[in-house]
């Protein structure tokens, strides 16, 4: 019997021919795309799960609840934090403390004599001896405790490679900053890409100050714990309280101790000052959404067609049922011959996977792979899956045909089918809105964010970093030296880049008795100048004035925040300090506000911002250049950035691309929906294509009639894209509210964005009923074209 069927399926699909491909190549391209999308869904959510125990790895987080302000929620803990927590709480088996330096310059001096390799480091982390405990690293060379010593290194084997090539690097010297000597003691398998976070190099931290066990008051380290088995995770946050309280009196009143699963750091963290790699569990939660509507699309056409040609297998039907079949094995039959060509489309899906993939890693960003021997159950239960819900439906309606009424010569496709065949029409195009309307306002919101003005100027501004090491000194000898030079207009120096997230610092303001926690930025007094950020009121800073050393200029939001409109704000008493003490203060005074400006991301609102005249950590210089000959002024950088800072090599980078890195995620997210939703489309047309070309079939006589009486072309194709048409503009009725709500939520993850326009419903309509009609009109068109003495020859 199965044989049989086969050989019925087989014989079907070759006759049909046509239709057979648009049924494969549409469930092959939805396929595909569902497969791509998961691939890259499953990815995302795979981080850190390749380490052992990762369920039960913690990191411990600090929350600031200031009176005067909102309550700051942060990455970073207290030093001594993991460490007590080890020592004090028995369910905690063991604790971690890390940190991660500014880029580094790491070298390696060959005793033979050979060059020295000088590279910049972005990601050199300092971490204690207790990191294998925790976090399970392979350790594939040298010693596993290696971090016990003192001013010793744990590099990947990447970095192995790239140091010492061939060369046993246990016990060679990397020197860092040109200053610190580190010993490698170990080599450990590189880090997958899937982690949350990224190093090539660990440095021991013995004698580092900030790792000091009984010094609460530095807020630079990351802790991290892991639970026993046993442990109650959901009753061991209550026990922060306590453990606050005897640990770290002199905040209690103003710091939270948190934990935070490691798990969720990646697609669920909104925590500042943190160095994590992290995605949103939005867009995943999208993406996911549009691969299962792609797949849905793909087996609606299979629906459509399959229950529009089943009028030709009616006396199929009528015969077998005459000789003893049962609608159950029809049903089974045309299920069966629908699963069969899902296979066919899942074997052709795995060719376009093949095709697609390099380029889609490339838009990704990511190392996705799939391991075909591990996952043939998977793919071939996902085809099975999609033959059966695409098949279902025509196999009762086919199987339900009734033979005597067949056998007459009486049978058709009408009634019922017909409803269901426009409702899966309309569910079909209504998706299609939803992910036009989804690609329109993340299109219209990116363009939002490039175009916005923040305030001040990023165009044609390079920047250069020189390493805290020489900061005192280097950048005001190259600031100097660059001034002299005609394309370069203006030059300024700071601590910390536009984009970024600055660290905060206490002050008290005048009228307030409490000190509380305010972005700080370092400047000199031309930084206003070459990122053309507007005074409100007051002035610049200047060399001219001696106290300016402890003055400072707040932007509008921080006056607002105090009480202060522009003008009132100038000439108010302030105090601050910038040493881990706490206890020291500076006592100075307003001279200036500036209005707001974007010093973050667009995804936060401008905050209160304080800028102080303090140089001594300025190790960024900025320079506003001409755009012509730029290549001539880079060059001019260099020599003078050589000349000061030989030591270190010179690496340049343009601040507006700098501006666009902050939104790559949002980028690829748009990126990505574009291609599916093309994708979508094309899915879609093959559909109507189908469809379209039974409809004319059907109608040729008709069609015929009507051009014996007189009708026209254009009458003919009004006539046959009309009822399309229809279908198209109630999908948009239905779509319309949908993808507004849906959108809508998307764009409150922004703190400035757009509103949607009305007009984008509008060109989603045209759009659709583009697609609709042009498809649709072009076989309408060859139809009308025929001679109608073809169509009633036999009448």
């Amino acid at each position: 019997m199965w044989i049989n069927y086969l050989k019925t399926a087989f014989r079907n699909l070759s006759r049909s021919k046509g239709f057979s491909i648009i049924n494969i190549l549409g469930l092959a391209v939805g396929i595909a795309v569902f497969v791509l999308i998961t691939l890259y869904v499953q990815y995302e959510f795979s981080f850190d799960k390749h380490f052992k125990n990762a369920d039960r790895i913690y990191r411990v987080t600090l929350d600031m609840q200031w009176s005067q302000g909102p309550t700051q929620e942060t990455a970073i803990a207290p030093g001594p934090t993991a460490y007590h927590l080890e020592k004090e709480y028995p369910e905690v088996i063991a604790g971690t403390r890390l940190t991660f330096l500014d880029q580094s310059m790491i070298e390696y001096r060959p005793e033979n004599g050979s060059s020295i390799k000088r590279f910049y480091e972005p990601n050199l982390m300092a971490a204690d001896s207790n990191l294998f405990n925790v976090f399970n690293f392979k350790i594939i060379h040298g010693n596993l405790k290696a971090l016990a010593n003192k001013n010793t290194l744990v590099i990947s084997e990447k970095a192995s490679q790239k140091y010492f090539g061939k060369e046993d690097p246990i016990g060679k010297i990397l020197v860092v900053d040109n200053a610190l000597q580190l010993t490698v003691g170990a080599v450990m398998e590189n880090i997958p890409q899937n982690t949350h976070f990224k190093t090539d190099f660990i440095a021991s931290t013995v004698d580092r100050p900030e790792f000091d066990v009984n010094n609460w008051r530095p807020l630079q380290l990351y802790s991290y714990i892991l639970f026993s088995d046993n442990a109650d995770i959901g009753s061991f946050e209550e026990k922060l309280f306590d453990f606050r309280d005897r640990n770290y009196a002199p905040w209690k009143e103003t710091s939270l101790f948190r934990i935070q699963k490691m798990l969720d750091i990646h697609l669920k963290n909104d925590r500042i000052f943190d160095f994590a790699i992290t995605s949103d569990i939005r867009h995943m939660y999208v993406l996911s959404g549009v691969a299962l509507l792609i797949l849905i699309i793909a087996s609606i056409n299979f629906m459509n067609l399959s229950t529009a040609r089943s009028i030709y297998r009616s006396k199929e039907v009528g015969v077998r049922k005459v000789v003893g079949g049962t609608r159950r094995m029809l049903i089974t039959q045309f299920i069966g011959e629908s699963i069969i060509v899902a296979l066919v489309a899942t074997f052709f899906a795995v060719v376009l996977i093949e095709t697609i993939l390099p380029e889609f890693r490339e838009i990704v960003s990511a190392h996705i792979s799939i391991d075909y021997k591990q996952n043939a159950i998977l793919l071939l239960l996902l085809a099975i899956v999609v033959g059966f819900i695409s098949g279902i439906y025509p196999a009762f309606f086919t199987s339900s045909f009734k033979p005597v009424s067949i056998l007459k010569g009486q049978s058709d496709v009408g009634g019922s089918s017909i409803v269901v065949r426009k409702l899966l029409v309309i569910f079909q195009f209504m998706i299609m809105v939803l992910l036009l309307i989804g690609v329109g306002v993340i299109f219209l919101q990116m363009n939002f964010i490039s175009n916005k003005d923040l305030g001040y100027d990023k165009d044609w501004i390079v920047y250069t970093t020189v390493d805290p090491s020489v900061a005192s000194v280097a950048p005001n000898l190259i600031k100097n030296k660059l001034s002299t030079y005609a394309n370069i207009e203006k030059v300024a120096t700071t601590n910390v880049l536009p984009g970024t997230t600055p660290w905060g610092d206490h002050f008290k303001i005048e009228g307030m008795d409490d000190f509380f926690p305010l972005r700080t930025l370092g400047v000199d007094p031309d930084y206003l100048d070459v990122l053309d950020i507007q005074l409100a009121s007051g002035r610049n800073f200047s060399y001219e004035f001696g106290t300016d050393s402890s003055a400072c200029i707040i932007n509008e939001s921080a006056a607002r925040r105090f009480g202060w409109n522009n003008e009132s704000a100038i000439g108010k008493k302030v105090n601050w300090n910038f040493s881990q003490s706490w206890d020291n203060e500076i006592h100075g005074h307003v001279i200036g506000v500036v209005k707001d400006y974007h010093f973050k991301s667009l995804h936060e609102e401008v905050e209160a911002l304080v800028l102080t005249m303090n140089s001594s950590f300025n190790h960024i210089i900025f320079a506003k250049v001409h755009p012509k000959d730029i290549e001539k002024t880079l060059q001019n950088f260099e020599s003078v950035y050589t000349q000061i800072v030989s030591q270190f090599p010179f690496e340049y980078h343009f601040l507006d691309q700098d501006i666009k890195d902050l939104y790559e995620g949002e980028k690829r997210f748009e990126t990505i929906i574009i291609y599916f939703v093309i994708l979508a489309i094309f899915i879609a047309c093959l559909g109507l294509l189908g469809l379209s070309a039974f409809v004319a079939e059907k109608k040729f006589k008709e069609i015929g009639i009507r051009k014996t009486f007189g009708a026209s072309v254009p009458q003919v194709m009004i006539l046959f894209s009309k009822e399309f048409a229809i279908w198209t503009i109630i999908a948009n009725i239905i779509g319309w509210p949908v993808g507004w709500y849906l959108m809508n939520n998307w764009l409150d993850n922004f703190a400035y964005r757009i509103e949607i326009p009305w007009w984008l419903f509008v060109i989603v309509l045209i759009i659709t009923l583009f697609v609709a009609i042009s498809t649709v009109s072009y076989l309408a068109f060859r139809a009308a074209l025929k001679n109608p003495v073809e169509a009633i020859r036999y009448e």
